[in-house]
């Protein structure tokens, strides 16, 4: 099989295991593929803030950051949800900053979710 084909069923197979309640295995395939994309570092913290793991999503989106690997609008929604659960202030300051320099800084539902986002951690007026 091609990389890419190997990038495309490990995703999807991070998906599923997500889906059925397992983040820890959806991390263990995500961390077995050779070279991760956006794709296969978004579904990773999918899987985890869907799980209610959400410092675990957060943490992940600090690793996909500093691997350079540029986040796609549902990474930021998704990320966002995070801290607003788990009520990161800081957090979202960092994920704001992130999007802030990012191409979809004006994505209607990132900007949504970010005000949201805001709302729940008590930082209203950063938004």
């Amino acid at each position: 099989m091609t990389e890419r084909c190997n990038r495309s069923l490990g995703t999807m197979l991070i998906t599923a295991y997500g889906k059925c309640g397992l983040p820890d295995a959806a991390v263990s395939v995500f961390r077995g593929l050779r070279r991760q994309n956006e794709q296969g570092w978004t579904a990773a913290i999918v899987a985890m803030a869907e799980n209610g793991r959400h410092r675990d999503a957060f943490n992940l989106f600090r690793d996909m950051i500093l691997d350079g690997s540029p986040p796609l609008p549902v990474t930021y929604t998704e990320v966002l949800k995070a801290c607003g659960e788990m009520g990161g202030l800081k957090e979202a300051k960092l994920v704001h900053f992130c999007l802030a320099t990012s191409r979809w800084r004006s994505h209607l539902p990132v900007v949504n979710q970010l005000i949201d986002t805001y709302d729940k951690v008590g930082g209203i007026e950063e938004a």
